[in-house]
């Protein structure tokens, strides 16, 4: 095996043991998860940053809501 294969095993055994930690924080639901390692494997890329930019948006959201930092709407109307 030359050096260009294991690296890419040693790869391919942390991206997944990534995926599996991010399952297991249930903070994804498991189709997204799916979603985003089937466009990475696709090598279909847009997908992938789409979906995951609407994680991240998602995240952040849910972050000002668990926190009740008001959104800029509220403080315009005071």
């Amino acid at each position: 095996m030359n050096i260009q294969a294991t690296r890419s095993k040693i790869h391919n055994k942390e991206y997944f043991v990534k995926v599996f930690y991010i399952e297991k924080l249930n903070w994804y639901s498991q189709p997204l998860i799916k979603s985003l390692v089937d466009s990475y494997q696709s090598k279909n890329y847009y997908s992938e940053y789409t979906l995951a930019t609407i994680a991240i948006d998602g995240d952040v959201n849910r972050f000002n809501e668990m926190t009740g930092t008001q959104t800029f709407e509220s403080n315009i109307n005071k």
